[in-house]
């Protein structure tokens, strides 16, 4: 289909689209990261009719202007694609507000309802610069440009057109915790939880590795402490 871009893709920014009387309908639309959760990006985008989204972290948002990319720096290289949960709800969507634990009852995925209805896909900004760029239409927000060498045109004069495909499998895989217990002189019934999530996406995930090194830590700190 056709393609928009919609800056960070929420309310305000749908009402200034609204208000150029522009309309997502049966359209594509190319979101920007930030502002809002990307799965609420993916709820607006959904109920107001677009048939796609195609979602990217634009450098302006990510990356010191003129600073040397990873591995020279933290700056995110152009090729990177930050990913993660569309789903605006929390926990397993098999055992709805239960634990996913061994032997709880799971429903079956096609009989969850908040699943999108429509394709969702994450590219790099160096993607999301060869789509945008293809444009040549008038309509311009001087307020929605990013950090790409390019003219974030709105719509465009020529019809230009995307396929989005995605082929993610469903699937249900166990995950594994390492969990350490200390327990407490005082009132050891009771619970101080201390943790952070672990890469679980691909190799090279970055996500959660200043949580990682605090928790480490803070672990090697308290080992000290209870060998003393």
């Amino acid at each position: 289909g056709e393609y928009v871009y919609v800056n960070y893709g929420n309310v305000k920014d749908y009402l200034r689209l609204a208000a150029r009387n522009i309309s997502v309908m049966n359209k594509v639309v190319i979101v920007k990261y930030g502002t809002n959760f990307r799965g609420e990006k993916v709820r607006i985008a959904e109920k107001l009719g677009a048939i796609g989204v195609i979602l990217y972290g634009d450098p302006s948002d990510t990356n010191d202007p003129g600073a040397p990319t990873y591995p020279f720096n933290w700056n995110a290289p152009a090729g990177s694609i930050p990913r993660g949960n569309i789903a605006n709800v929390k926990g397993d969507p098999l055992t709805p507000k239960y634990p996913s634990k061994e032997g709880m009852h799971r429903i079956r995925i096609s009989d969850v309802t908040y699943f999108t209805k429509i394709p969702v896909q994450p590219i790099s900004f160096h993607d999301a610069e060869q789509i945008l760029g293809f444009m040549d239409g008038d309509v311009y927000e001087p307020e929605w440009d990013g950090g790409l060498n390019i003219t974030y045109r709105i719509i465009s004069k020529t019809p230009r057109t995307i396929r989005l495909i995605v082929n993610n499998p469903k699937e249900v895989r166990p995950i594994y915790n390492v969990v350490a217990t200390i327990k407490g002189d005082i009132e050891p019934d009771r619970i101080i939880l201390v943790g952070n999530h672990r890469d679980a996406w691909v190799f090279g995930g970055g996500d959660p590795s200043s949580g990682t090194a605090v928790l480490m830590e803070t672990a090697r700190v308290i080992s000290t402490m209870l060998a003393e």
